[in-house]
């Protein structure tokens, strides 16, 4: 199976969670889903797209954040989520960090960009584009990342 569609790949970026936190979650409500402060980088402009950016990283929690906003002050919703040690959020199918690449497989297989995907490496849901991206070392999942990975 290759790469969804165009169109499906969004779809399925969307309708994934990264524990309760998912693409286009208000920045207030991830406020309340995370526990702890996290340091708030500069709201930049990203000429790629034309819209403004900020990470928020709760680097006790082991998860960064970049929210978008149309404007500088206009209100941010989550564009990506990237998780690492010790991160113990799961997706929503289960896969957490230190789960295992069969498991990624097997519970992914129907979303599985194989074009962008290296056995042992990285195993791409959906696109870069848009989809969830595993990072493995030593057989066990890593990193996890969900959102735009490419332009």
């Amino acid at each position: 199976m290759t790469a969804l569609a165009g169109e499906d790949n969004f779809k399925f970026m969307h309708s994934e969670r990264i524990g309760a936190l998912r693409i286009g979650m208000p920045r207030k409500d991830v406020l309340h889903v995370l526990a702890g402060t996290p340091v708030s980088g500069p709201i930049e402009l990203w000429e790629a797209d034309g819209n403004y950016y900020q990470l928020l990283d709760f680097q006790s929690l082991g998860v960064k954040i970049y929210l978008v906003s149309p404007s500088k002050s206009g209100a941010q919703i989550i564009a990506s989520i990237r998780i690492t040690s010790p991160c113990t959020l799961a997706t929503k199918r289960g896969i957490h960090l230190g789960s295992s690449e069969q498991d990624v497989i097997k519970l992914y297989k129907s979303q599985q960009n194989k074009e962008d995907s290296e056995l042992g490496t990285s195993f791409v849901a959906g696109s870069v584009y848009g989809g969830l991206i595993f990072q493995f070392s030593k057989g066990k999942v890593s990193q996890i990342f969900l959102g735009p990975a490419s332009e």
